[in-house]
């Protein structure tokens, strides 16, 4: 793990030594200064939807484990 804030405490108890964060790619900034994609938002949406789907079918397989092995 790295501290992206000198605030952050580490796993000792201690505060963690400052590291560098570089920006991920990037997005073309419009004259209003938005730098807002709409197609990084849609892929960060599709990739929300997925896991929210497969974690829900996880707890639902679980849920009729859990069923199966209590009889019911």
């Amino acid at each position: 793990m790295a501290a992206t804030q000198a605030g952050h405490i580490s796993e000792d108890g201690t505060n963690s030594r400052r590291v560098r964060v570089n920006d991920g790619e990037a997005w073309q900034v419009t004259v209003s200064d938005n730098s807002v994609s709409l197609e990084q938002e849609l892929i960060k949406s599709g990739e929300v939807a997925r896991q929210h789907s497969l974690n829900t079918q996880l707890v639902g397989s679980f849920y009729g484990l859990m069923k199966s092995s209590l009889g019911r």
